[in-house]
C-alpha cells in the first residue's frame, strides 16, 4: 500500500491470484479508483474491491476510435520502485525511449546471449 500511495496509483491491473491480497490492503490506498482484474466476465471472482471490473469488460467500454496523441520520446512511460532495503522504496521513472531501446537490445541474441537455440 505504501508504494501505491506514494505513486498515487489511480488504477491497478491485477491477476486473479492476487485479488485476495489486494482486498486486504485496498482500503489503505487513498488514490485507487479502478481495479481491472485480468480475466473475462465468466471467471470474474466475487470481490469486495470497489470499482473492480473484468479486463474484457473494461476493454469493451472503450471507444475504438481513439486519436493517438504525440509526445516527446523522453516522456515518462512507467515507474518502478526499489526494494527499500535502506529506507523507504524509491520510485524510478522510465521514458518511452528507454523502454523501446531496452526492448530492441533485449531481443538481440548477442546482447543477452540468448537465442532460439536456448
Amino acid at each position: 500500500a505504501w508504494i501505491m500511495n506514494n505513486a498515487e496509483d489511480k488504477a491497478i491491473f491485477v491477476d486473479l491470484t492476487f485479488v485476495p491480497i489486494l482486498e486486504k490492503i485496498a482500503g489503505a490506498v487513498r488514490s485507487l479508483r479502478r481495479v481491472i482484474v485480468l480475466t473475462d466476465r465468466a471467471h470474474m471472482p466475487q470481490t469486495s474491491l470497489a470499482n473492480a471490473v473484468a479486463y474484457e469488460e473494461w476493454l469493451a467500454e472503450a471507444d475504438g476510435d481513439f486519436a493517438w496523441k504525440t509526445f516527446d520520446e523522453n516522456t515518462a512511460a512507467g515507474m518502478c520502485y526499489t526494494s527499500g532495503t535502506t529506507g523507504d522504496p524509491k520510485g524510478v521513472l522510465y521514458s518511452h525511449r528507454s523502454n523501446v531501446l531496452h526492448a530492441m537490445i533485449a531481443a538481440m541474441p548477442d546482447a543477452m546471449g540468448l537465442s532460439s537455440r536456448d
